[in-house]
């Protein structure tokens, strides 16, 4: 019982923490510090809190970045919006499931985060990323969110001058892409 109140006051915490920062964000009181960022380390330094709790569920997490994939970013507000989206994929998925985050450059570098979950219902995909709809659905074990996850996202993507997008089908899976400017 005592664990489960110190994960749901650990939970409160953090959507007050991921409120003032959004709201910071919006004020233009975080900005984005700038750096070469190692996207394949990112990634596996991130990876490996999540990795027991995609392992409770029966799924597979893939980094499949390249080694030496870098992009010019505040490596701590990408790292908030690349565990977010792979919490929301492991939250979603159930056993079997695969997450695979890959990173591409053509101008842009492009990091994507793909599952092979249930998809999203493209009634809900409109409101994804608008903080004043809360578009959450229960995950694949009961698993709550708050609703403010993707549209936090969205803003320090947009503050890096980047985009975010999300394409998903039914039963087959969901894909968010981060696309940012040229490297500096």
């Amino acid at each position: 019982m005592m664990d489960k109140i110190s994960r749901n006051m650990s939970s409160q915490v953090k959507f007050i923490d991921d409120l003032l920062d959004l709201s910071k964000l919006k004020i233009g009181k975080i900005k984005p510090n700038k750096m070469n960022v190692n996207v394949h380390s990112l990634v596996s330094f991130y990876k490996s809190p999540l990795h027991q709790l995609a392992s409770n569920k029966g799924i597979e997490i893939h980094n499949n970045t390249p080694k030496e994939f870098r992009v010019t970013a505040d490596m701590s507000l990408l790292a908030q919006v690349l565990q977010n989206l792979i919490s929301n994929a492991i939250k979603f998925c159930g056993d079997g499931d695969i997450i695979t985050i890959d990173g591409a450059r053509d101008g842009r570098a492009e990091i994507s985060v793909k599952d092979t979950g249930p998809g999203i219902a493209p009634d809900i995909m409109p409101d994804l990323f608008m903080q004043h709809i809360k578009a959450t659905t229960l995950g694949s074990k009961g698993e709550t969110g708050t609703g403010l996850g993707l549209p936090y996202c969205k803003d320090i993507i947009d503050a890096h001058e980047g985009e975010i997008t999300v394409e998903s089908e039914l039963g087959k899976g969901t894909v968010f892409t981060i696309t940012l400017p040229e490297q500096e």
